[in-house]
């Protein structure tokens, strides 16, 4: 009976000491998934003396760049970025961010004779049109800018598009404007250690772009009447007064019903480029627009170009910007 009982306090100890242990493993293990699931921020820097922001838990963790303030990445402690190339809007064409074969072969020397270095490429834009519109153009310009540098082998270190947030010039004139609209091309260097940014030893800057005195007012119609027609911007390739098949040919069908009436043709455009280039393009599709109602015998009484003058909507968004552009067809009472 008593080996019995004693047999009893065994079999009672040894659950018990399982059972703690089973409790101690599993607060162990409890513990330890609580700990791999606090995240703790820190920073990191690179071998390149560029600062991250981390966070990590022990078994996973992520990090990201870390930047200033102003966009700039935080790297190389206090010295401030400097620019030490820049590719002006003119190497691009509107609303593109195809580089011309002048601009290509220009970063080409500049990037070639500029071996060691390493780059930062930031793409900006003027203050028209959306904010995520500006941004994607900035950011595709840059890398574009950056695929150039690449295929003569030189190092990019990030390329960001800022759109139009670190404005060079006053947004509110067309010479402003076209000054904000750049890739600029920061300089890292290369020689190891901490980054700092410098100039290249050979830095290459575009010239700013040549200022077009404004063009003379157009003098006031001598006639009255309403807008009856209208050939939007669609029909003309960017830049060109050349009017395409399909619109010279609704123009041909337009003017033929409308036999005996009297036509005043005014071509608009929207408000970017200048005073002087906008009033030229203008009248120079007003033009075209005359062309084609004289073939078909139009009485045509007035023919001008009246630029970015008489917008019929914001010039500050993309649609905006289209709607603007547009020769209007006036029926003279």
């Amino acid at each position: 009976m008593a080996q019995q009982s004693a047999y009893l306090v065994r079999s009672a100890l040894g659950i018990l000491c399982a059972f703690a242990l089973g409790v101690t493993a599993a607060s162990a293990q409890s513990f330890s998934n609580q700990r791999e699931e606090q995240y703790y921020p820190t920073t990191w820097v690179d071998p390149d003396g560029c600062e991250h922001w981390v966070m990590d838990d022990g078994a996973e963790g992520y990090m990201s760049p870390k930047y200033h303030a102003d966009g700039r990445p935080a790297c190389g402690g206090a010295q401030p970025a400097a620019t030490c190339g820049r590719l002006t809007d003119q190497y691009f064409h509107t609303d593109s961010y195809q580089i011309s074969p002048s601009g290509v072969s220009r970063l080409r020397n500049f990037f070639s004779a500029n071996r060691g270095q390493r780059f930062i490429i930031v793409g900006h834009t003027d203050s028209r049109a959306s904010h995520a519109y500006n941004d994607r153009l900035s950011l595709n310009r840059a890398r574009s800018v950056a695929s150039v540098a690449q295929s003569v082998g030189a190092p990019i270190v990030e390329v960001k598009g800022m759109g139009e947030n670190q404005p060079v010039a006053t947004n509110a004139t067309a010479e402003g404007r076209a000054q904000n609209r750049r890739v600029d091309i920061l300089c890292v260097n290369g020689s190891g250690g901490a980054t700092s940014y410098v100039p290249a030893a050979q830095p290459y800057v575009e010239p700013a772009p040549r200022y077009v005195a404004p063009a003379p007012q157009p003098a006031a119609p001598s006639y009255t009447g309403r807008v009856c027609g209208r050939l939007s911007n669609q029909y003309f390739a960017t830049d060109k007064y050349y009017i395409s098949q399909e619109g010279r040919s609704q123009l041909a069908q337009f003017f033929t019903a409308n036999q005996g009436q009297r036509f005043a043709i005014v071509g608009h455009t929207d408000s970017r480029a200048s005073d002087a280039y906008n009033i030229r393009l203008s009248q120079n599709r007003a033009n075209a627009v005359a062309g084609v109602g004289r073939s078909v015998g139009a009485n045509i009484v007035d023919v001008r170009g009246m630029g970015e003058r008489q917008p019929i909507a914001t010039n500050s968004t993309v649609v905006g910007m289209a709607q603007n552009r547009r020769v209007d067809i006036i029926c003279v009472e």
